[in-house]
C-alpha cells in the first residue's frame, strides 16, 4: 500500500516539528526513520496512525496500521523482551498493510532481535521503523527518512548509505 504526505506542517507550539512537501512512500517499503531524540519521530508515527492530528496537510493510504510501540507494561509478569515479542507476533499476523515500528528491538536479546527480523521479512506490508539500532537499520532498511529541525529528508539505501550521502552533501554544503 501506497503512503502519500501532501504538504504535511506539525508543529509544537511556535516550533514547526515536521515540515513534508511532498513524499511518496512505494509498497511493501522497509523504511528506517532517524533523528535526535526530540526532532519528531514518534509523533510522525502518531500522525500516520491518527493519533494527533495534522496541522496542516494530509496522509493518504489504505489498508490498516498495526502498531509495535516502545512502550512495555511495567506490572506485568513477563520480561520487556517477552512483552515486545508478544507485540511483533500480534502485530505481524493481524493482517495489516502498513507496520509502524517505534524502537522495535529495545527489550530484545539476541534471540529476540532475529525473532523481529525474521517476523518483518515475513510480513508483506509497508514498515516504518523508528530506531537507533544502526545494525538492525543496516540490515532491514531499503531507505531512511532523516528528521533534522523539521525537515524530512528521504536517503535511498540502508543507514550507512544514509550516512555516507549525508557526508558528502555537508563536505559539499560546507564548501559554498
Amino acid at each position: 500500500m501506497l503512503l502519500k504526505f501532501q504538504k504535511v506542517k506539525y508543529y509544537i507550539g511556535e516550533r514547526l516539528l515536521l515540515d513534508i512537501p511532498d513524499l511518496t512512500i512505494p509498497a511493501q517499503s522497509r523504511i528506517g526513520i532517524v533523528g535526535k531524540n526530540g526532532s519528531g519521530k514518534t509523533t510522525l508515527l502518531k500522525l500516520i496512525e491518527g493519533q494527533l492530528e495534522l496541522d496542516e496537510g494530509r496522509i493518504d493510504y489504505q489498508g490498516d496500521i498495526t502498531v509495535i510501540d516502545q512502550f512495555i507494561a511495567v506490572d506485568s509478569q513477563k520480561s520487556g523482551g517477552e512483552q515486545t515479542k508478544e507485540k511483533i507476533r500480534q502485530s505481524i499476523h493481524q493482517g495489516a498493510s502498513i507496520l509502524l515500528a517505534d524502537e522495535p528491538t529495545n527489550h530484545l536479546d539476541s534471540a529476540g532481535r532475529e525473532y523481529l527480523i525474521k517476523e518483518l521479512n515475513r510480513f508483506y506490508g509497508t514498515v516504518l521503523m523508528v530506531s537507533h539500532d544502526r545494525d538492525f537499520l543496516n540490515q532491514m532498511c531499503e531507505d531512511i527518512i532523516e528528521i533534522e529541525d523539521g525537515t524530512v529528508t528521504l536517503y535511498p539505501g540502508n543507514y550507512d548509505n544514509k550516512k555516507k550521502k549525508k557526508e558528502i552533501e555537508e563536505k559539499e554544503h560546507a564548501r559554498k
